[in-house]
C-alpha cells in the first residue's frame, strides 16, 4: 500500500452498497410514480377534459388501479426503510412527525374557524400540500444541519 493509496475497508463497501441500494429503490420509486402519472393523466386527457373524463373509466378499473398503486406504495416503502440507515430513519421520523404536527393542528383549526363562520370550509389539497411541504423541509432542515 503507497502512501497515497489507502485500501477500503469492509465498512466502507457495506455503505456504499447501502447507498446504491437507497438510490436504486429510491429511483423505482420516482420512475413509478412518474409512469403512472403518465398513463392515467394520459388517459384521462385522451377521454376529456381532464379528471372529469375519470367518470367514464369503469370503477373496477379504477379500484383495480388504486389497489396496484397502494401495494406497490406499502412494499417500496418497505423496501426503502429496509435498506435505510439510522440516521435516515431519524430524518425521515423527524419530517413525518414535523408534517403530522402541521397537519393535526392546522385542520382542527380551520375547521373549528369554518364551522364558527369566520372562514371558509376547509380546503383537502392545501392542507394536504402543507403538510407535505412542511415534513418534506423538516427532513431536508435536518439533512442540512448534519452537513
Amino acid at each position: 500500500m503507497t502512501g497515497d493509496m489507502m485500501e477500503i475497508g469492509e465498512g466502507e463497501r457495506l455503505e456504499a452498497g447501502r447507498r446504491r441500494r437507497f438510490w436504486r429503490i429510491l429511483g423505482w420509486l420516482v420512475a413509478a410514480g412518474f409512469i403512472a402519472g403518465i398513463i392515467f393523466g394520459g388517459t384521462l386527457a385522451f377521454l376529456g377534459e381532464g379528471p372529469s373524463a375519470a367518470t367514464v373509466i369503469p370503477p373496477a378499473v379504477i379500484v383495480g388501479a388504486v389497489v396496484i398503486a397502494l401495494a406497490g406504495f406499502l412494499y417500496g416503502t418497505w423496501r426503502f426503510f429496509a435498506s435505510i440507515d439510522e440516521l435516515e430513519l431519524q430524518d425521515n421520523l423527524w419530517g413525518s412527525l414535523i408534517g403530522f404536527y402541521v397537519y393535526s393542528t392546522i385542520f382542527p383549526s380551520w375547521w373549528l374557524l369554518w364551522r364558527t363562520g369566520v372562514a371558509g370550509e376547509p380546503h383537502d389539497w392545501v392542507i394536504f400540500a402543507v403538510t407535505l411541504i412542511s415534513g418534506t423541509a423538516a427532513y431536508f432542515w435536518r439533512k442540512w444541519r448534519a452537513h
